[in-house]
């Protein structure tokens, strides 16, 4: 009598159980989404200071902090957030029509797009508060109101009456600064690292990626170019505009690259298919 092997089938799961899964995801999502827009705005909204109330500046290094707020910046927080928000839509939207490698649906490019914010802003925002560096025009912020065409000169002597030391640090009181608007004095202790160039490099590092994953190799220096065209520049006006230094554009830069490329790596790595070949048959 011979015994012939049972045939062994892959289990399905259960309906419910996926339906498990898609609604813990979703409340995921917003879990998320909900901690980066307090950590971006809502302490503010609450009245948490995380920050110290006394600043150290040696008197050497004043000019390093004393450049003017200008009244206006070349990339505002509301033009950067919809350029963030607006472009993997519409790549992704161009990628489903265009590119018949593609295999990333709406749902799973949300998912895994919306994911590099939330984790930028966690690391950012916790240097931030744990560093509090004061921004290269935090010493007009504390004098000036924020909406002044800064003139004037920030002088040595002129810190002594908001310091506890004189010698060889201005040890300065933020409590003490003239300007009342406390959101912009506080706003001026969060210069590291730079938070536009971290969510740029983050959301477009991780674009590239997407973008590279179904492109011939011919052309994934020219996609690298384009894509990283914006970032360069949104980096590049946060020291122009005097709210960050060299460091902290530099240290935003590489975090965000590096959180861009680890969400894509991990979200989408069994998604989208790679082209090993310069073809153009998958376009």
């Amino acid at each position: 009598m011979v015994c012939l092997p049972k045939k062994t089938t892959k289990s399905r799961p259960r309906p419910r159980l996926k339906f498990q899964m898609s609604t813990l995801k979703i409340v995921y999502f917003v879990c998320i989404w909900l901690a980066m827009a307090f950590l971006e705005f809502g302490w503010q909204l609450f009245g948490i200071n995380p920050f110290p109330d006394t600043i150290s500046i040696p008197f050497a290094d004043i000019h390093n902090y004393s450049y003017p707020k200008l009244a206006t910046e070349m990339i505002p927080d509301w033009l950067i957030w919809t350029i963030l928000i607006c472009t993997g839509p519409v790549i992704h939207i161009f990628l489903l029509g265009f590119a018949r490698s593609y295999r990333l649906s709406t749902a799973q490019f949300v998912m895994a797009y919306g994911t590099v914010p939330p984790i930028v802003c966690f690391i950012v925002t916790s240097l931030k508060f744990t560093v509090a560096e004061p921004r290269p025009n935090f010493l007009h912020r504390c004098f000036d109101g924020p909406e002044s065409s800064v003139q004037v000169t920030i002088k040595g002597h002129e810190l002594m009456n908001y310091s506890s030391s004189h010698y060889p640090n201005a040890d300065i009181l933020v409590s003490s600064c003239p300007n009342e608007n406390r959101n912009e004095v506080i706003g001026g202790l969060m210069s590291f690292p730079s938070g536009h160039a971290a969510h740029s490099f983050g959301i477009f590092t991780f674009l590239f990626f997407l973008v590279a994953d179904v492109t011939p190799e011919l052309f994934r220096p020219m996609v690298f170019a384009l894509i990283y065209t914006f970032p360069a520049v949104c980096a590049g006006s946060r020291i122009r505009d005097h709210q960050h230094h060299l460091h902290d554009v530099v240290i935003g830069s590489i975090l965000g690259t590096i959180i861009g490329y680890y969400v894509h790596k991990n979200v989408t790595k069994e998604e989208v298919p790679k082209i090993k070949s310069s073809t153009l048959n998958d376009w």
